[in-house]
């Protein structure tokens, strides 16, 4: 099942970074957090730019976003402290390094779980795009898995609620292509019994409301499948004043006449494009190798 979470610990040995749940570092298997939301949410902020430098101007505008306090710098000097102070016990104290000018949080991408899921459903799709379906749902569904709750969970700052919305789409995007697997694979049935009340719970997804429909269709559910598209189309019309997209209506259409193409595998509109990840992990950041002291500025 892909909801809820998985509340799945990946990993046991050495240090990683959480950021696609509780803000976290699992060490030997456990997860532990540091005390403050502000500092959570200082480290998550670094962590979405692992590699880089973040100017302290840019981790002023985003926790405070244009109304930080005179006591801003020092607040974040002190936060930076505390945080190197916290990791000191998994040994992980020189991964956050930096100076007055700014900070960073030099990191492999294993040991970063952003990094770990975005690199696992790229692969994923690289593999649907081969033809390598059944493969590419094994490497979505790993991907997923890394999840362990709703992204930031316990930080705060201004930048977050913007984060945590644009990771959660990334995620959900990740879950819609795994259904569309599913469907190339013929699994219409199970897709139904595992996802199908996901499109209730994200009214507004249009890629997910047309896999229901089609899962509904293949099951021999038509009138649900025309069902589900007249609840989508109310819900847009009287939320956003918007008509469902051309590919659902196309969808609909061929709901309508029965069209024998639906019974086939992949829908035609799937073209499996990079996935669109961000932030982009900066891999090949000089001072990125290990946690690094001898980068010049970075100290």
């Amino acid at each position: 099942m892909m909801e809820p979470y998985s509340l799945r610990l990946v990993g046991g040995v050495g240090v990683r970074f959480v950021v696609l749940g509780p803000v976290a570092v699992a060490h030997d298997g456990a997860a532990a957090s540091l005390a403050r939301s502000q500092r959570r949410g200082l480290l998550a902020l670094l962590l979405l730019n692992a590699n880089r430098i973040v100017t302290l101007d840019a981790i002023m505008e985003a926790m405070w976003a244009g109304t930080a306090p005179p006591t801003a710098r020092k607040q974040i000097h002190s936060a930076v402290h505390a945080i190197r102070v916290w990791l000191r016990e998994y040994g992980a104290e020189q991964a956050v390094h930096g100076d007055r000018s700014g900070y960073a949080v030099s990191v492999r991408p294993d040991e970063l779980d952003l990094a770990d899921f975005q690199s696992q459903w790229q692969r994923g799709r690289s593999a649907a795009a081969a033809g390598q379906t059944a493969e590419a749902v094994g490497m979505l569904r790993s991907a997923l898995r890394v999840w362990s709750g709703p992204a930031l969970a316990g930080a705060s700052g201004a930048f977050v609620d913007g984060a945590r919305a644009r990771l959660e789409d990334q995620r959900l995007t990740a879950v819609e292509d795994v259904i569309e697997c599913e469907l190339a694979l013929g699994r219409h049935r199970g897709v139904l019994v595992e996802f199908g009340d996901l499109a209730d719970r994200h009214p507004l997804r249009e890629r997910l409301h047309g896999h229901v429909m089609l899962a509904l269709y293949r099951s021999g559910r038509q009138p649900e499948a025309l069902q589900a598209y007249r609840r989508l189309r109310r819900l847009l019309a009287e939320g956003q004043g918007l008509d469902p997209g051309r590919s659902l209506r196309a969808l609909h259409d061929a709901l309508l006449r029965e069209d024998p193409e639906l019974d086939g595998v992949t829908p035609a509109e799937v073209r499996w494009s990079p996935a669109p990840v961000w932030p982009t992990f900066a891999a090949s950041s000089r001072c990125a190798s290990r946690w690094s002291t001898s980068c010049p500025g970075c100290r």
